[in-house]
């Protein structure tokens, strides 16, 4: 038996609490709205949970702030399907890898704006969750609607509208690493939102400071505004117009192999900046016609700087310099056919156009020698989508839909999907399942590179072939939730770096690989103020060709697993609110996966140890209902409770544990 065996039992113990109706009888029965909660992210249209076919999950306000989560990762890490990957602490490199595919494969945005950038990365270690509402998570391929990156599923930040009485809020914590030097961490925010029947609006700045917890060149900071403004000129026309502005600074002293094996690099940094912004329209023209209309903008700088030192690059120095910025829009239409009450049916029906442009200067210095590097490219893309909802007796509910994607440079896609659920309302039954097709465009660098790699244009996008089926359970009135989906996905024309004298170096559509997997989940709130909460995600990933380049020191190899994928994800939580006070528990379990060892060339196969880690996370809430000062709140936090020993990355150092102190009030 392994030696942390215990850990697996203590995470599937969160599971089994949730599912247990021990409290079922108490007096106060607080509802789980889940299966009645409407998502738009899924169909482009306002649909309730119970009548998607597709695998969903929605993390509210409510639940960001009882987690005390300062940045995306936070809060996604307990999502089913999920495995989460980052160098270390905060500020670091961030993956996401859902249902198996490559950490590229989420289509991701904020207020619907993609955010992605030239070829789908996306890195979720700087996005605070400073003014954002909600997140609405679909899984599986969803390019039918969304197009390129979204061939794994579609994660959508949702800012605050503007409502209610005008309020402000101001926020300060402040805290420190446990071991070590105690370096400093902190957060400070300040919010306002207030709105009427005419207009609303959201307005938030958040700043992170993290001094790390290693000796050297460690420094992390983030500086986060976002707006929101709605306006309602007319009855039926409804104006939004949102935008949000990052600035943040890295300082990482690792080296290839990471910060534990390799020199510690005193100044080399990363400086990010990143601004979306989006202008909706929304039209009621008919009681059975919508128009929606979204103009989205998004434009990223990145500059690394390494400069030359005696210890970690004596040789030389290395600076780039990134830019990257995207027009879109997005417009559709809703047809709403008169309702009976055996049919009910919607039509959407609408295009997108995306224009990017990438730029890129680098500069590198080795024995002296200075050599320069210039990649500047556009490219641009239309996109036409269908879509068709029908009910019939408001228990069989379909769902399908295509995309025709023209591309400048990959040319045609047309890419189906489709997906039914059926509701036994006698029994709080859902049968679903859902079909489709997803493809991601290749990178900037993978189509243009110059020099030691050369870019290939003749690229076609990676695809993905998915399948799912799944039950949910509604169980005493509403109090408990369980859920249960099995998936598949095979993933085609991989795209791989292939290493070779002659010809030059380049790239190629030669792999295969596929996954498979079962997630579970449970939602119960007994009453007295409790809610348990967990879920289990079991997945299989095998390269199924790795088109005669790999091995063991590529992320191909052939018969093996696929990188930093686990087996086993466990995560679950209590929580307990009660006269102002609360306080959660989150733990996760995260089993043994392999990753690469670059400390040797060619690159080791190396297997990373499972870990289990608890937050906790505390507040009361002083309700004082004056004239200037409506609550008062004091909350803390410590992360990684136990002090697990840990890597998500081979090389990188886990964070000590940290305890954070703070308070807040609303005017």
């Amino acid at each position: 038996m392994k030696a942390h065996i215990w850990r697996i039992l203590i995470g599937i113990l969160f599971w089994l609490i949730a599912a247990n109706p021990v409290l079922a009888d108490s007096e106060e029965k607080d509802s789980v709205p889940i299966m009645d909660e409407t998502l738009v992210t899924a169909t482009r249209t306002e649909t309730p949970v119970r009548e998607l076919g597709v695998s969903t999950t929605v993390i509210t306000e409510e639940e960001i702030d009882e987690r005390q989560a300062i940045d995306a990762q936070d809060i996604l890490r307990a999502v089913p399907g999920f495995n989460i990957s980052r160098t270390g602490g905060r500020g670091g490199t961030t993956s996401l890898y859902t249902r198996g595919g490559e950490s590229d494969y989420n289509k991701v945005l904020i207020d619907g704006v993609s955010v992605n950038l030239g070829g789908g990365d996306f890195d979720f270690g700087s996005l605070q969750t400073a003014n954002f509402e909600r997140v609405e998570i679909v899984r599986g391929p969803q390019s039918a609607l969304y197009g390129s990156d979204a061939i794994g599923g579609v994660i959508n930040f949702i800012t605050k509208p503007g409502e209610g009485k005008p309020s402000l809020r101001a926020s300060t914590s402040n805290g420190t690493y446990l071991k070590g030097d105690k370096n400093y961490v902190g957060e400070q925010s300040v919010s306002f939102t207030g709105g009427n029947e005419t207009i609303g609006a959201s307005l938030a700045y958040a700043r992170v400071d993290d001094n790390g917890y290693l000796d050297v060149n460690h420094d992390y900071w983030n500086n986060t505004f976002s707006g929101r403004v709605d306006v309602f000129p007319v009855e039926k026309l409804n104006l939004t117009f949102n935008g949000r502005y990052e600035d943040s600074k890295l300082k990482f002293p690792t080296g290839d192999a990471g910060d534990k094996y390799s020199p510690l690099d005193p100044n080399q940094d990363l400086k990010n900046d990143d601004w979306v912004s989006g202008i909706k329209a929304q039209y009621q023209m008919l009681s059975w016609l919508e128009h929606n209309v979204l103009f989205g903008y998004h434009y990223n700088e990145q500059e690394y700087n390494d400069p030359e030192d005696a210890v970690a690059d004596p040789f030389g120095a290395f600076f780039s310099e990134t830019e990257e910025t995207r027009y879109s829009i997005d417009y559709h239409f809703n047809i709403r056919y008169p309702e009976t009450e055996t049919v009910r049916s919607t039509f959407t029906g609408g295009f997108e156009y995306l224009d990017e442009d990438y730029d890129q200067q680098t500069r590198s210095i080795f024995l002296g020698f200075e050599t320069k590097g210039s990649l500047e490219e556009d490219r641009d893309n239309w996109g036409w989508y269908a879509q068709e909802q029908l009910s019939f007796f408001n228990r069989l509910h379909l769902t399908a839909g295509a995309r025709y994607e023209d591309n400048s440079e990959f040319g045609n896609e047309f890419v189906p999907r489709g997906s039914v659920a059926y509701e036994l309302t006698q029994t709080g039954t859902v049968f679903r399942g859902a079909a489709g097709k997803g493809f991601k465009a290749a990178t900037f660098t993978e189509q243009f590179a110059q020099g030691f790699a050369t870019g290939n244009p003749d690229l076609d996008p990676e695809k993905s072939y998915s399948w799912e089926v799944g039950v949910d359970q509604v169980l005493w009135k509403n109090q408990l939730v369980l859920g249960a989906t099995y998936f598949y996905q095979k993933f085609d024309d991989l795209i791989t770096f292939i290493n070779r004298p002659d010809p030059l170096p380049d790239f190629e559509n030669i792999q295969e690989a596929e996954s498979q997997g079962i997630e579970l989940m449970a939602l119960c709130k007994p009453g007295y103020g409790f809610t348990f909460g967990g879920n289990y995600t079991y997945l299989d990933t095998e390269v199924k060709d790795d088109g005669g380049v790999g091995g063991p020191s590529s992320p191909f190899e052939e018969g093996k697993d696929l990188l930093r994928r686990p087996e086993h994800t466990v995560s679950g939580y209590v929580n307990w609110a009660w006269e102002g006070f609360q306080i959660r528990f989150d733990g996760s379990y995260v089993s043994e996966r392999d990753d690469l060892d670059f400390r040797a060339f060619p690159a080791d196969r190396v297997t990373l140890d499972e870990y289990f880690i608890v937050d906790l996370a505390t507040s009361y809430t002083f309700n004082l209902n004056q004239r200037y000062i409506q609550d008062f709140k004091i909350f803390a936090k410590v992360e990684n409770l136990f002090d697990e020993h840990y890597e998500e990355v081979f090389g990188f150092s886990p964070p000590d544990p940290s305890f954070r102190i703070g308070l807040s009030f609303k005017m």
